[in-house]
């Protein structure tokens, strides 16, 4: 792999994983293009085994992206699979229901540009949007106040992979992605890196907008994926330590969107969803606890 800076022949390589998501991925592939520009930045998109029927439409695409499927179930295990195909020098790791900001590849660029970053991880906004400004329920309310603060996960030793920039350099000294669980591998990644003396910094300036959870069953959905992965990697006390917080959740939640800097209305609709979301942790808590249960991705 090249040792020069970014700005005079690092390449970009951005690995996707995607799962029945093809409406999503042509949203992410546009708005790729659009923050490309002209730079030779690839794509490589991994689809975990969909079973929607792939569209028309990509055949339309194909030439412009490294289109790999992966039969191991889970985005960490598709991320590794795409690993396997990319030769760059950053991988930029997304997702499949996210869009580019059109000035995302800039700030990369411009990140990495500095000797100091060259073999950091580069932890990027997330916007996270409502499909309707003017038609926003509870749940997606608080998903727009609380959704997935990047900022705050860096000071916490970790960032979520929805945009996440790693040097090839880290996987070298490290390793992959832990795909044994259907969640918080992202986490656990940037820890180890961290542990290895690798930094992680937040840049605001490169952002990727993800769009808000609308709907109960896909909150749902990802509380049993997150509690279910905790409980996975949790020993006796942490499962304790995981109660703890669950009980904590609802004045943690309330006192942080109170402290969020977003809109009064919508922080007033993110309150009214904190006790649904809360009793739903509670749940998936005792439920992954029981020797029949099972994860999602």
């Amino acid at each position: 792999m090249s040792q020069l800076t970014l700005k005079q022949s690092k390449k970009v390589h951005v690995v996707v994983p995607m799962y029945n998501d093809w409406e999503g991925l042509r949203r992410l592939f546009s708005s790729f293009v659009e923050a490309r520009g002209d730079g030779a930045i690839e794509l490589t998109v991994v689809d975990n085994d969909s079973s929607d029927e792939a569209p028309s439409w990509l055949a339309e695409i194909q030439r412009e992206i490294n289109l790999h499927v992966c039969r191991e179930k889970g985005s960490y295990s598709a991320r590794n699979y795409g690993l396997r195909f990319v030769d760059g020098d950053i991988i930029v790791f997304t997702d499949s229901d996210c869009e580019l900001d059109s000035g995302y590849f800039l700030a990369l660029r411009e990140f990495y540009s500095l000797p100091e970053n060259e073999h950091a991880l580069m932890a990027g906004a997330v916007s996270v949007q409502p499909s309707n400004p003017r038609l926003v329920g509870a749940l997606e309310a608080y998903d727009c106040v609380l959704g997935l603060p990047q900022k705050r996960y860096v000071s916490k030793g970790y960032a979520v992979t929805a945009n996440l920039a790693v040097p090839a350099t880290v996987f070298e000294e490290i390793g992959f992605f832990d795909e044994k669980h259907f969640s918080g591998g992202d986490a656990e990644f940037c820890r180890r890196a961290v542990k290895a003396n690798f930094k992680l910094k937040y840049n605001g300036e490169a952002v990727v907008k993800h769009p808000a959870r609308r709907e109960f069953k896909e909150f749902r959905k990802k509380i049993s994926r997150v509690i279910g992965a905790q409980i996975g990697r949790a020993g006796t006390k942490g499962k304790l330590v995981l109660l703890f917080s669950i009980f904590l959740f609802p004045a943690i939640s309330w006192l942080r969107i109170l402290m969020a800097e977003k809109p009064l209305p919508l922080r007033m609709k993110a309150f009214l969803a904190v006790p649904v979301l809360s009793l739903t942790r509670f749940y998936y808590y005792l439920y992954h606890l029981l020797p029949f249960s099972h994860s999602q991705r």
